[in-house]
């Protein structure tokens, strides 16, 4: 896929139906979705069956899920279009996490504690606690492209943190990533 280039809109797409079967926030698109349409992300068929007319509804889904505003972010801090790169370790390690994970380097996120509820109860969605539930995998690969977003023009990684951290535990291959394509951009 490097070097591919797309909208943004089938970025956020994609994004949507990669989540349908996530563990961590696919519960809440079966009220969201047709159907037929969270089935066949459940199944895990390539985004590739899925037609144009059915992404207005993968995102629509997606804001629900995870807001309105944050889901806006591929637009507000990315490109018209993405490309598929493939980062390194380096490249991962130094991008910057959201600010809802400490708006850090990913390295000082990774070396933080897991996240609290006001209760004191880890907060079981916390990426780097639900890859410590998950065994060690050592031919794992990211079924798709993780998303990043620029902030001052450094990429944030805005989607893929628990397959981020299931893939340094043995990054044999490069990391794909939808980046924003400085060549679309006004």
């Amino acid at each position: 896929m490097k070097g591919t280039v797309i909208g943004a809109d089938e970025v956020k797409a994609r994004w949507a139906y990669d989540e349908v079967a996530s563990i961590r926030f696919g519960q809440t698109f079966k009220q969201n979705l047709p159907s037929a349409l969270y089935e066949k992300a459940m199944r895990r068929e390539p985004f590739g069956s899925v037609g144009r007319e059915h992404w207005p509804a993968l995102v629509g889904a997606l804001q629900r899920a995870r807001s309105r505003e944050f889901v806006d972010c591929i637009d507000t801090f990315g490109a018209p279009q993405y490309q598929c790169a493939e980062w390194s370790v380096s490249d991962l390690l130094h991008s910057t996490v959201l600010p809802t994970l400490g708006f850090v380097p990913y390295a000082v996120f990774l070396a933080r504690p897991v996240m609290r509820r006001p209760d004191g109860a880890i907060d079981d969605v916390d990426p780097r606690y639900v890859s410590q539930t998950m065994p060690f995998d050592p031919k794992f690969a990211p079924s798709s492209p993780l998303i990043a977003i620029a902030i001052d023009r450094k990429p944030m990684l805005i989607e893929g943190y628990l397959r981020s951290i299931l893939w340094l535990r043995n990054p044999a291959g490069p990391l794909p990533v939808w980046v924003p394509d400085a060549a679309s951009k006004g």
